[in-house]
């Protein structure tokens, strides 16, 4: 098979240009013309680091007798059922939303018992290249597991469904398309590894609540509800909210109440009796009383000097 390197810009034969627009693409050594359905393209070196040799969709899983090796790297997802898949002798349970990948060489081999509903919808691309190589190496140091569950699955899942798409379009046209999404996968995984982070480093859930109650400080919590669930005793909870807040939980509750109704005061023509509602207030002199103690004015005063 001639390559797409053979050609140059001086070489413009139409046969040679037609014959290759069905052929996969080749790694480039200098930017070439070619013409696909009629249209002549300049291909763009910058993306050239990088092969994709097939992107495949199906619905049914069935166990492999032997272990494979495969030829090309590959990322995989799975957005529906479940499977086993040993690699590299190790088994990994595989349960929808889940990423994950293979590397050239390795050893694989999927798994599905005899009793299990073979229907699992299940896509992948192989690839190859320097770029390839790279992503690759990232995901293994990133999550030596080899798989991760992504943050976003819905994202994940529109990502192959245009890499899908777009590859049997025309993979030779939307090439710089299908290395672009390819990045953007390795971007999800390294944000859901992020994500699954930020709990480690947030064990009891504090921070978590934090950001819930200043989003939305009208709705219910039980602090000791919390707490339980966090595996601590609500005495501890509240120490640490306090260290990591600089208040106890309903201090802070009622502190984000009384900023959302300021900002209601000054940026609404709302009544105040219906901010007092929102605010969830069961009368109009508690809540003065304790709009004046957040700002040093009664709402009335403050609407007035502030709006």
């Amino acid at each position: 098979m001639q390559k797409i390197s053979q050609l140059t810009n001086n070489d413009q034969s139409p046969e040679k240009i037609t014959d290759l627009s069905q052929k996969k693409l080749e790694y480039l050594s200098e930017p070439v013309y070619i013409t696909v359905q009629g249209e002549r393209i300049y291909t763009v070196s910058y993306f050239d680091d990088m092969t994709f040799d097939v992107v495949i969709q199906h619905v049914l899983m069935y166990s492999t007798e032997h272990a494979f090796t495969p030829e090309n790297h590959s990322i995989e997802f799975i957005s529906r059922g479940k499977i086993k898949l040993e690699a590299n002798g190790k088994i990994l349970d595989l349960t929808a939303p889940v990423l994950f990948w293979m590397r050239s060489g390795g050893k694989y081999r999927f798994i599905v018992e005899e009793n299990q509903n073979t229907t699992c919808e299940h896509v992948y691309f192989d690839f190859r290249g320097r770029r390839a190589e790279k992503m690759i190496q990232e995901l293994e140091r990133i999550r030596p597991e080899g798989y991760v569950i992504p943050k976003n699955p819905e994202i994940v899942k529109e990502i192959f469904a245009e890499q899908l798409k777009k590859y049997r379009q025309d993979h030779i046209y939307y090439h710089p398309d299908l290395v672009v999404n390819a990045e953007r996968l390795i971007l999800q995984a390294v944000q859901s590894i992020r994500q699954e982070q930020k709990r480690h480093d947030d064990p009891y859930g504090i921070i978590a609540a934090a950001n819930k109650i200043k989003s939305d400080p009208f709705a219910d919590y039980d602090f000791r509800v919390l707490a339980s669930q966090a595996g601590i005793s609500y005495e501890h909870y509240r120490r640490l909210f306090r260290e990591l807040h600089g208040s106890p939980p309903a201090a802070f509750v009622l502190n984000r109440k009384m900023f959302l109704a300021a900002e209601m005061l000054q940026m609404t023509d709302m009544r105040i009796k219906e901010i007092m509602t929102t605010c969830k207030f069961d009368s109009m002199m508690n809540f003065s009383r304790t709009f004046k103690r957040y700002s040093g004015l009664s709402p009335v005063a403050y609407r007035k000097r502030f709006k």
